[in-house]
């Protein structure tokens, strides 16, 4: 066998790109807004702004670990067939499949409509576009690209994400200076999550339950795994690199977000609300931070109605819907469909798509799309190794 011998060579490259893989699924539109990061994190008052994300980020990093591990040894080639590796009883695969795809559909509107809400707003605070008609343009360019530019859109993804790390970074070190005595001011003045009408308890059940939006591309993540993660060591860069990154970032906005509280509570965008009302950034900055902000939306948007429209459109095509229409027309109806239902939850605006949309999918999917896997990955490892059915023991 070879895994011994691999063992000592890392994959550098495989590894980070799992990581970026991760973490641009977690750059949609709450952290592109911050509205997310404020509703996971900051309500929680002062102990959120750094306990928040590094304690979420430590879980993080462990429950990647032992997933992406799982995937070394195991070599799922797509997160289906990693359950059902998972879970060798038929009843629960049954279960938990159902479960899973039903919570993907929700996640794919919820984020979709956030989406839309976001970058509806941005270009109407930034450009003056009445709202609607930027929901319209919007809703637009994500059909229009889904059906002809795709892999383009899709393509441009790690690039993006790229400058969404480097577009946070950069608006941390011009913003540091104005933003932290009043950060300061707040993480010392020992706010709870009473004064924003939670109780400690459900305010930090929120936090730990934005696990789920950090690991959300592990689907996406499993077969990829299968050619980059070759050595434990990889699966310890590609983890670690995942939680530095969704982590990292997201704490560097609860710093900034902090010179805010309480009033950015209240802001559909609150980057925007901290470059232009308490740093005055140059108007350079805002198009820069608007421009790379919701082409990442777009990406996002472009790939989430991609791969439900392709998915559906085949299961359309088993069960003779459209079946005489070609793929790109059953694509095309199921994505204005999704688009349109889209719109239509968009208009609930972000700051209600997050705070009660996104939280109660969190806290609802969390203990069974993400908690269950901290007992049952290591509970298969083991009942395989006493079984001799453990793939390294062969």
């Amino acid at each position: 066998m070879n895994d011994g011998k691999q063992i000592s060579k890392v994959n550098v490259v495989g590894a980070l790109s799992i990581a970026a893989l991760m973490f641009s699924s977690y750059v949609g539109p709450g952290f592109a807004a911050g509205t997310q990061t404020v509703a996971y994190y900051l309500k929680a008052g002062s102990a959120g702004v750094i306990w928040g994300p590094l304690l979420v980020g430590i879980l993080t990093f462990v429950w990647c670990w032992l997933t992406f591990e799982f995937n070394r040894i195991y070599k799922p080639k797509d997160y289906r067939e990693q359950s059902d590796m998972i879970y060798k009883n038929p009843a629960v695969r049954q279960v938990l499949g159902i479960f899973k795809d039903i919570f993907s559909m929700v996640q794919i509107f919820l984020v979709a409509a956030g989406m839309i809400s976001g970058a509806a707003i941005i270009l109407e605070q930034t450009f003056g576009i009445p709202n609607m008609i930027g929901t319209l343009l919007f809703g637009v360019f994500m059909i229009g690209f889904t059906l002809k530019g795709a892999n383009l859109v899709m393509k441009l993804g790690n690039t993006l994400t790229i400058l969404i790390i480097a577009i946070i970074i950069f608006i941390f070190f011009i913003s540091i200076g104005i933003c932290w005595p009043a950060a300061d001011q707040f993480i010392e003045s020992g706010s709870t999550a009473a004064d924003y009408g939670l109780t400690t308890g459900y305010a930090w059940v929120i936090v730990f339950s934005s696990i789920i939006l950090f690991t959300c591309g592990a689907n996406a993540a499993v077969p990829s795994c299968l050619v980059t993660i070759r050595s434990k060591k990889d699966t310890f860069l590609a983890a670690l690199g995942t939680a530095v990154l969704c982590g990292g970032g997201t704490m560097l906005c609860t710093i900034l977000f902090a010179a805010g509280m309480p009033h950015i509570t209240k802001e559909s965008i609150p980057m925007l609300y901290l470059l232009h009302d308490i740093v005055h950034s140059a108007d350079w900055t805002r198009y820069l931070y608007v421009a790379i902000a919701v082409s990442a939306m777009l990406s996002t948007g472009v790939g989430l109605l991609f791969g439900i429209s392709e998915r559906y459109q085949l299961l359309a095509a088993r069960h003779n819907i459209m079946a005489n229409k070609t793929a790109f027309y059953r694509r095309a109806v199921i994505g204005v469909i999704v688009t349109l239902i889209s719109v239509a939850f968009s208009r609930l605006g972000i700051l209600t798509i997050v705070a009660k949309g996104y939280v109660a999918f969190t806290l609802i999917s969390a203990p069974f799309l993400i908690y269950i896997l901290f007992l049952a990955v290591p509970w298969r490892i083991y009942k395989d190794k006493q079984d001799g059915t453990y793939p390294e023991q062969k």
